[in-house]
């Protein structure tokens, strides 16, 4: 994960965000991996013969998406501690 870390801090420093898009990806995270899961299984018990190419493709391209939806995946940014709208109001 340190990888997805680097690159994540990396695509956010060069100015590349990926909005509500990325937040929604984040807050739905859980959700989103097992559908993805579930849809790798069902599309591969679909297959008439899978052979060991087969799995292995199915692996590969499964664990290609997770990757890319962990890097697309953005948490929304904190206010700032001196907005206007935070803090004491006095």
């Amino acid at each position: 994960m340190r990888v997805i870390d680097a690159v994540r801090s990396g695509r956010t420093k060069a100015g590349l965000h990926t909005g509500a898009f990325g937040i929604a990806l984040a807050t739905y995270r859980a959700p989103i991996r097992v559908a993805v899961l579930v849809a790798a299984a069902v599309l591969y018990l679909s297959l008439d013969h899978p052979d060991s190419g087969d799995a292995l493709r199915f692996v590969i391209t499964t664990v290609v998406v997770l990757v890319l939806l962990e890097l697309l995946a953005s948490a929304p940014q904190p206010e700032a501690a001196d907005s206007p709208t935070a803090g004491d109001p006095h």
